[in-house]
């Protein structure tokens, strides 16, 4: 919940922690998984009407609920309407299991920093042994939680400006750059072709009924939307801010890093292949 006093300091924080909301693991595996499944490029059709349908319409109404009431979910729908205030509370549980597995993540990025430091391995049959070692050792694991964790505390508790849109605005651009380099290195491998071939390649099945329920449930996804994070970061947007343009932005920006990874992707599966 918001305080009075406190605020974004600048519109470009409050979107680049929208942005680094949005993006997550289902950017980078789940889009690229989708689109290949359902039709390759034809997928993106879809995508983009559900998108324009109702993604970016209901990205816009958590941030004018969040504004308008200044809270957390839970607030939000209890001002609303009283009986509607364990809705905003399934959105804090949803969020809070949400972190709890992607803490675990974050902790394997943090342990592969370490292990990448001291070259754990050299060759591609290196590389299953040593995850498999790594996430294993409850011990290793632990530790990168910890570190996770700590850093996740510090962000939160020296507050919204100074914390999370401090971080978010080196993070985010950081992101983009390392997602460039990969994305660089997935087109220049041999038998790249393939795999962006296999992902463009459209088929008729991005029309079928389990595609459009992929598309819609991905857009919903990928957007955070009832996740509650969208309505509390907007709880600290400070008074007469715009809205609107915000969530476009976070949207297309969003839906074109799944897009964009997805070249990174494929390109690495097309040199496997």
């Amino acid at each position: 919940m918001s305080s009075a006093a406190e605020y974004w300091k600048r519109r470009r924080g409050f979107i680049l922690a929208a942005i680094g909301s949005a993006i997550g693991l289902g950017n980078i595996w789940r889009f690229s998984w989708l689109c290949y499944r359902n039709g390759g490029g034809a997928f993106l059709v879809p995508y983009i009407i559900f998108l324009l349908i109702f993604g970016i319409p209901l990205l816009v109404l958590e941030f004018m609920l969040g504004h308008y009431f200044s809270g957390s979910s839970p607030k939000v729908f209890r001002k609303i309407k009283e009986s509607l205030e364990p809705l905003g509370w399934l959105a804090t549980i949803n969020v809070f299991i949400i972190g709890t597995y992607y803490s675990v993540v974050l902790a394997w990025a943090m342990d592969y920093i370490g292990y990448s430091a001291v070259v754990a391995w050299k060759t591609v049959e290196g590389v299953g042994p040593t995850f498999d070692s790594m996430i294993s050792n409850p011990a290793i694991v632990i530790v990168g939680l910890i570190i996770t964790w700590l850093i996740v505390w510090i962000t939160n508790f020296t507050g919204v400006a100074s914390g999370i849109e401090r971080a978010c605005t080196y993070a985010i651009p950081l992101l983009w750059v390392l997602s460039a380099v990969l994305v660089i290195r997935g087109l220049t491998l041999p038998g790249s072709d393939i795999g962006i071939n296999w992902l463009l390649t459209p088929s008729a099945q991005a029309f079928s009924g389990s595609a459009l329920i992929d598309a819609a449930g991905q857009i919903l996804f990928t957007l955070s939307v009832f996740a509650s994070t969208m309505i509390a970061y907007a709880s600290y947007l400070p008074p007469k801010s715009e809205i609107p343009n915000s969530a476009w932005i976070t949207a297309f920006a969003n839906c074109g890093f799944s897009f964009f990874f997805a070249f990174a992707t494929w390109g690495i599966i097309g040199y496997l292949m």
